[in-house]
């Protein structure tokens, strides 16, 4: 399970283009239908030599995703209050230095630097919106081994 994303391209300019790129490749969003927001941080991966950089960007209204068959098998959709709401089962697996996310949805399950990157989004949404995200159910089932 993962967002839109991939490897900077030569012809990309920065990683700000490669987010856009990506997103209209894989979610057929054109990029002149996404408003940048910002950068989250940057967040190491356990299993490559890659790190993520997560890029935010508002969908404009009236653009609906067209995800490519070859890129996303299943679309996940929902707002982010929903999290908020107990609607998206969230545990969490204490690995001593930190506590790593896990997110259940219908499709499966979201772990790993997805589910880092998807805590951010949602800790920034809260502070924000003035809401306070659930804590997360404590489990000792590591769903990556």
């Amino acid at each position: 399970m993962a967002f839109p994303g991939g490897k900077r391209d030569p012809e990309d300019a920065d990683l700000d283009a490669t987010a856009l790129r990506e997103t209209e490749e894989e979610l057929g969003i054109p990029r002149s239908h996404l408003r940048l927001l910002g950068r989250l941080a940057a967040v190491p991966t356990a299993t490559s030599l890659f790190t993520l950089n997560p890029i935010v960007a508002e969908v404009l209204p009236g653009v609906a995703p067209n995800p490519a068959a070859e890129e996303v098998a299943e679309l996940i959709s929902l707002p982010l209050e929903g999290f908020f709401l107990d609607r998206v089962p969230y545990q969490a697996v204490d690995l001593g230095r930190y506590r790593s996310p896990i997110f259940h949805f219908e499709a499966g399950a979201m772990y790993g630097a997805t589910a880092h990157v998807m805590l951010e989004l949602l800790e920034l949404y809260a502070a924000v919106c003035g809401l306070a995200l659930p804590e997360p159910e404590l489990t000792s089932r590591v769903p990556w081994q």
